[in-house]
């Protein structure tokens, strides 16, 4: 029974439900809002923080879903990150979380992934790790192609 324990938590923890959205994606930008994405910080206070980068808004064409469920062939996309293009970005592979009150857009694009063999993440965010690159020592979160 102490064996089986562990395995039961897993199966109903939060995590064993949540469901990662990942998809191949063409972007094309729409604008910028005044939400901050990320702050960068000088000191202790709250006064030496000053935002990094903004969100952008990008209209996206789904090409190909790789995982998780997602039926729309083109929705409305929330991305920040420093010095990002405002342009158009052709076959991004992004994994993406449902915005619920968000007059912008429909999805959040929390990161984007490399393309090679499988599709991979960083592990940074989720704390989730199926793959780890012992050279470097970066945990990854990685999907097969299909």
């Amino acid at each position: 029974m102490n064996k089986l324990f562990p395995f039961i938590l897993l199966l109903f923890s939060p995590l064993s439900f949540s469901q990662e959205l990942v998809a191949i994606l063409d972007l094309k930008f729409v604008k910028e809002t005044n939400d901050a994405a990320a702050w960068m910080c000088y000191g202790a206070n709250d006064s030496d923080c000053h935002p990094w980068a903004y969100f952008y808004v990008f209209d996206a064409n789904v090409k190909k879903v790789i995982s998780g469920d997602l039926t729309e062939k083109k929705i409305r996309v929330l991305f920040g990150r420093h010095a990002l293009k405002q342009g158009r970005h052709k076959n991004v592979i992004a994994t993406l979380s449902k915005l619920v009150k968000n007059s912008e857009a429909e999805y959040q694009i929390l990161e984007w992934g490399i393309k090679r063999e499988m599709y991979c993440f960083s592990g940074k965010e989720n704390k989730i790790y199926n793959v780890r690159l012992e050279s470097s020592g970066i945990d990854l979160k990685c999907y097969e192609q299909k």
